[in-house]
C-alpha cells in the first residue's frame, strides 16, 4: 500500500486511476497509510468515523483539488470575469485552464459564458460564434442543453446558407426539431415559407395572364382571318 500510495496523485491519468484502483482492492488494510496521506496534503487528520471506502474517497478528492489547484484558479479567474461582461478574457482564462486538463471536471461551469460569448459575436462575426458554440458542447452539457447548443448551430448555419442563396431550411428544420422552443429558427422558417408562397402565387398568375394573352392572340388571330376571307 505505501508504494501504491506515491501514485495515486500522478499527472499520468492511467498509472493514477490504477493506483487508486489498487489501494481500493485492500480495503481496510490501506486506513493506516490513507490516514497519513490525508493528513500529509490537506493539513488536518481524516474523521475517525470515517470507514475505508469514505477515507479513500475523501483522499482521492483531496489530491484532485491539489492537482488542478492552478485549473481550478484560471477557471473561477473566468467565471468573475463572465460575471463582470468581460467574456472574452473569461473565454482565454477558459482556454488556458482546458489546455492544462481536457476534461477538468467543473468544465461545464464555462458554458453559459461560452454561450454569451457565441450570442456577442454573432451579429460581426458568425463564425466566432458557431466555434464558441462548439466549445460548449464539448463541455459536458446535459442532453437537453446539448439539444439547445445543436439548434442553435443550426439555426446559425441555416442563416449562411440563406445568405449565398441557397435554402436554409433544412437546417432551420432541424433547428426546431432539436428544440421547439427555438423562436429564431421559426421566424426564418416561417418566413421562408411565406416568401415561398408569394413566388408561386407570382409564378401562377404570370402564368394566368399568360395563358390569357395567348387566348387573346388566338382571337384576334382568328377574326383577322375571317375579315381577309373572300366574300
Amino acid at each position: 500500500a505505501f508504494v501504491i500510495t506515491a501514485f495515486i496523485n500522478t499527472d499520468r491519468a492511467e498509472i493514477r486511476e490504477a493506483a487508486r484502483e489498487a489501494l481500493r482492492a485492500f480495503g481496510p488494510l490501506a486506513s493506516t497509510k490513507a490516514r497519513e496521506s490525508f493528513a500529509n496534503l490537506t493539513g488536518q487528520p481524516a474523521p475517525p468515523q470515517w470507514n475505508a471506502d469514505a477515507l479513500l474517497t475523501e483522499l482521492f478528492r483531496a489530491c484532485d483539488r491539489a492537482r488542478f489547484h492552478d485549473d481550478y484558479a484560471l477557471l473561477d479567474e473566468g467565471l468573475e470575469h463572465a460575471k463582470t461582461g468581460h467574456l472574452r478574457e473569461a473565454i482565454q482564462s477558459f482556454e488556458k485552464a482546458l489546455a492544462r486538463t481536457p476534461n477538468l471536471d467543473r468544465r461545464s461551469e464555462m458554458i453559459p459564458a461560452y454561450v454569451a460569448f457565441a450570442k456577442d459575436q454573432e451579429p460581426t462575426d458568425r463564425t466566432v460564434a458557431q466555434n464558441a458554440l462548439r466549445s460548449a458542447l464539448s463541455l459536458s452539457p446535459t442532453p437537453e442543453r446539448r439539444a439547445e447548443l445543436e439548434s442553435e448551430l443550426a439555426y446559425l448555419e441555416g442563416v449562411s446558407r440563406a445568405e449565398t442563396g441557397a435554402s436554409g431550411s433544412d437546417a432551420f428544420e432541424r433547428a426546431l426539431a432539436l428544440d421547439p422552443a427555438n423562436v429564431r429558427a421559426r421566424a426564418s422558417l416561417d418566413a421562408l415559407r411565406v416568401d415561398h408562397d408569394a413566388r408561386r402565387a407570382g409564378i401562377q398568375r404570370t402564368m394566368a395572364i399568360g395563358s390569357g394573352a395567348a387566348a387573346l392572340l388566338v382571337v384576334v388571330a382568328f377574326a383577322f382571318a375571317l375579315r381577309r376571307r373572300p366574300a
